[in-house]
C-alpha cells in the first residue's frame, strides 16, 4: 500500500515538474520575442550595408551620399516591385563604378518635396542650369554645357524623353529618360543611347551609363534613393578620368533632386 502511494506521489510530482517546465518555456519565449528590436523602416527598407552612422544621419534629415564602386554595396533591399526592377537593372549595367544617394522625408512634408523633385527632373532642358564642382580644375562650372529636348512621348503614367546634351570635356552624347508617377511613389531613368569620347577614346560605350531616382512610401515617410552607374574600363589613367568626371556628377545631379525647394 505504502509503495503504491509512494509511486503515485513520484508520478504527481514528475507531472508538475514538467508543467513547470513547459510553463518556464513559454514565458521565456514571450520574453524573448518581446525583447527584440523592432524593425522600423531603416532595417525594413535597407540592408546592412548602411552603417549606423548612415542610418542616424537618415534619422536626422540628411542626404548621404555613398561612392560604393561596386553591385555588392548596394544598400536598398528589393521591398517592391519598382526596387526589385530597378536592382535588376543595375544588375545588368554591371557597373564598374557606382554611387547612391539617399534620403527619407517625413510624409507630412512629402507633398512639397514630391512636387520640388519632380519638376526638377522632368525639366530636362533646364539641366544646364545645374552647377558643378569640378574637383579635377578645383572651378565650379555647369553640369551639362547644354540640353536639347529632341522627342516626348507621354502618356498617363508618365513620359520618355531623347535628348542631346554635352559633359565637359567629352564628346556631345543621347540619352533616354524615362520616368513614372504613381500616387505616392516617382520612377525616374536616364541611360545614354550613344557612346562617350574623349580625345576620340570611347569611355562609354551605348546603354552603359544609369541614372536612377525612385521615391516609394514606407510607413510615415517616403524614401527617395538615387542611383547611378557606369560600365566603363578600369585601367590606369581612364579610372581616375571617369570617376571624377562622372560619378561626382552622378552625385551632383542626384544631391540637386533629392534637395528640398
Amino acid at each position: 500500500m505504502v509503495l503504491c502511494v509512494r509511486l503515485m506521489y513520484m508520478r504527481e510530482k514528475a507531472s508538475w515538474n514538467m508543467k513547470i517546465r513547459r510553463f518556464i518555456m513559454i514565458i521565456a519565449c514571450v520574453l524573448g520575442f518581446a525583447a527584440l528590436p523592432a524593425e522600423d523602416i531603416y532595417t525594413s527598407t535597407f540592408n546592412g550595408n548602411l552603417s549606423a552612422s548612415d542610418i542616424s544621419r537618415l534619422r536626422s534629415g540628411e542626404i548621404i551620399v555613398r561612392n560604393i564602386g561596386r553591385l555588392d554595396r548596394v544598400s536598398l533591399k528589393p521591398v517592391t516591385p519598382d526596387a526589385t526592377r530597378l536592382l535588376s537593372s543595375l544588375k545588368g549595367l554591371k557597373p564598374a563604378y557606382l554611387a547612391e544617394i539617399i534620403r527619407v522625408v517625413p510624409r507630412d512634408k512629402s507633398d512639397s518635396f514630391m512636387r520640388g523633385m519632380t519638376s526638377s527632373l522632368e525639366s530636362v532642358s533646364a539641366y544646364s542650369d545645374i552647377k558643378y564642382y569640378s574637383e579635377r580644375n578645383k572651378v565650379w562650372d555647369k553640369l551639362y554645357q547644354y540640353v536639347n529636348v529632341k522627342s516626348v512621348v507621354s502618356s498617363a503614367k508618365g513620359s520618355d524623353i531623347s535628348a542631346w546634351g554635352e559633359v565637359y570635356p567629352f564628346t556631345p552624347y543621347g540619352f533616354d529618360i524615362h520616368y513614372e508617377r504613381g500616387d505616392e511613389s516617382y520612377y525616374y531613368t536616364s541611360l545614354n543611347n550613344s557612346p562617350l569620347k574623349y580625345s576620340g577614346f570611347t569611355c562609354i560605350e551605348n546603354g552603359r551609363f544609369l541614372t536612377a531616382v525612385y521615391a516609394f512610401p514606407r510607413d510615415d515617410y517616403i524614401i527617395v534613393y538615387g542611383v547611378g552607374g557606369i560600365n566603363a574600363p578600369t585601367f590606369p589613367g581612364i579610372k581616375e578620368r571617369i570617376e571624377l568626371a562622372f560619378i561626382n556628377r552622378v552625385i551632383t545631379f542626384c544631391t540637386f533632386a533629392l534637395t528640398s525647394r
